[in-house]
């Protein structure tokens, strides 16, 4: 007997833009890392912790900056 599974998920996408200054191209590599921040008071681990836990979760975290815009897109699985 021969069993098959047929997974189908969705797809659910969240996109946050952000029209200020954008992110400073020799830093971008960067913004993912724990503890890395640009602001006085940061701590930086906003962008590694939510990176983490959507990973964790099967989905992904990235970012597109040009200009002075920048838009982060968060993907979840079903």
């Amino acid at each position: 007997m021969t069993k098959a599974h047929i997974l189908i998920s969705r797809l659910y996408f969240i996109t946050i833009t952000d029209t200020g200054n954008g992110i400073d191209p020799a830093i971008e590599d960067k913004i993912f890392l724990p503890f890395f921040t640009t602001r006085k008071e940061g701590a930086g681990i906003g962008l590694t912790l939510s990176k983490n836990i959507i990973e964790a979760h099967g989905g992904y975290l990235n970012h597109q900056s040009e200009n002075n815009t920048t838009r982060f897109t968060i993907c979840l699985v079903e």
